[in-house]
């Protein structure tokens, strides 16, 4: 691995879906939390928000507040972050917290998360994460996060994404997304040699875990055909983390109810110590 740093992980737990804590995949960061910081060996703090009523909108960006503090936090005391939350939408407190203009993302995710409120036919907020992290969408409510700076499209590459729209299309080609599909996986090095070209030494890993085959890996309620095998997601860990340092990472969208028999767990059991830089 071309970065390594003795770097003891922490997990910050985000346990929040559209607003509501422990609903849905807001269940799932208190599912891994334990699980992960017993094998990793990692201190573990949780995020929460104060009662009351709020919009996913409201909610979400202002987790992503907290989250950039406690992620910059973590980075000062000589740790890696690694986010366990309900929503991507979380990514911006993440990327913020790491900040810098030598930072890529790197977004595993059966979905493109690409949508914008211009384009959305679901109006689910946290199907526009990655749009809003390129700038694209919800300017006012990204600048609030501290640290936050758009991450140009050159510098974005999308793995395993196979559910996308028309629109989250054009948005790939428009911004200059480097998009590597689940069935060709040989693209991840070009995509990953053209980021570090373009000035990237440092990563943000985003890991959707509905990247991962539906069949093998029931995550969560949102499933799309085909996608990943657990393997080959650690593979793209493992060749992301031989050419950037893994800055900060996250496990994102778990919904326990959907895996009776704990099979994402084992999964990400398996992942973290590669996300972590201790495999």
């Amino acid at each position: 691995m071309l970065f390594s740093f003795p770097m003891t992980a922490h997990l910050i737990r985000v346990p929040y879906d559209s607003g509501h804590r422990g609903a849905r995949m807001g269940a799932g960061p208190d599912v891994l939390g334990p699980a992960l910081a017993a094998s990793l060996g990692a201190s573990d703090e949780t995020i929460t928000l104060p009662e009351g009523f709020r919009t996913e909108a409201t909610a979400g960006f202002a987790l992503a507040r907290a989250l950039s503090t406690r992620v910059r936090d973590a980075r000062d005391a000589g740790r890696r972050p690694i986010v366990l939350a309900g929503n991507c939408l979380s990514s911006l407190g993440t990327a913020s917290g790491v900040g810098g203009d030598d930072l890529a993302v790197v977004w595993l995710d059966a979905h493109g998360d690409l949508e914008t409120p211009e384009t959305t036919t679901s109006g689910f907020v946290d199907g526009m994460a990655l749009a809003a992290l390129l700038g694209r969408c919800w300017r006012s409510m990204t600048a609030s996060v501290q640290g936050f700076r758009r991450v140009p499209g050159s510098r974005v590459v999308l793995v395993g994404a196979r559910d996308l729209s028309d629109a989250e299309r054009a948005l790939i080609a428009d911004a200059g997304v480097r998009w590597v599909r689940a069935d060709a996986l040989g693209a991840l090095d070009p995509a990953l040699d053209a980021v570090v070209a373009d000035g990237a030494r440092r990563v943000y890993l985003h890991v959707d875990l509905d990247v991962h085959d539906p069949a093998a890996l029931p995550v969560n309620s949102y499933p799309a055909p085909g996608g990943l095998s657990a393997a080959e997601v650690r593979d793209v860990v493992r060749r992301v983390g031989a050419r950037l340092e893994i800055a900060a990472a996250a496990m994102t969208a778990y919904d326990p109810s959907c895996d009776p028999r704990g099979l994402v767990v084992d999964a990400a059991r398996a992942l973290a110590p590669l996300l972590a830089g201790s495999a």
